[in-house]
C-alpha cells in the first residue's frame, strides 16, 4: 500500500475557526502537522465516522482538530467526468511520522468511508 505523506512546503496550516471542533494537548515542539481530507455527506453515517476518526486521532495523538462547520468542495477528473466530493480537514501535530501507522490508518479510513483513497498529507511545521 502507497502512502501518501508529502512534506511540501506549501500546504501550510489553517487556523480552527469558531465552530470548529478541537480537541486540546501540549503541543511542545511538534514539527509536523498531518492533514486527512475526508468525505462527508449528510448525515447520521458521516458524522459517526467523523467521530470515530476523532475519538482515534485523539487516544493515538492527544488531540485533534475537525474543521466540520464548512466543508470544502474537492474536485477532479475521472475518465472526462467530473467528480466532487464535500471534504472535512482532520489534524493533528506530531513529533514524527510513523509511515506503517499511517499507511495502515490510512486502509481503515477508505474502507470506512467507502474511499479508492484518502489524501493523508504531512508538512513540516514551526510553532510560533
Amino acid at each position: 500500500m502507497e502512502v501518501e505523506l508529502s512534506r511540501s512546503a506549501d500546504l501550510g496550516g489553517t487556523i480552527a475557526q469558531p465552530g470548529t471542533f478541537l480537541c486540546s494537548a501540549s503541543f511542545g515542539g511538534m514539527p509536523y502537522l498531518v492533514e486527512i481530507l475526508l468525505p462527508v455527506a449528510h448525515g447520521r453515517r458521516s458524522r459517526t465516522n467523523l467521530d470515530l476518526v476523532r475519538d482515534e486521532l485523539t487516544a493515538e495523538f492527544g488531540g485533534v482538530t475537525l474543521q466540520i462547520n464548512s466543508p470544502a468542495e474537492g474536485l477532479w477528473e475521472d475518465g472526462g467526468d467530473v467528480e466532487r466530493d464535500r471534504i472535512v480537514m482532520a489534524e493533528v501535530m506530531i513529533d514524527d511520522i510513523d509511515y506503517s501507522w499511517w499507511s495502515s490508518y490510512r486502509g481503515k479510513l477508505e474502507a470506512r468511508f467507502r474511499q479508492e483513497k484518502i489524501v493523508i498529507r504531512a508538512t513540516s511545521i514551526e510553532r510560533l
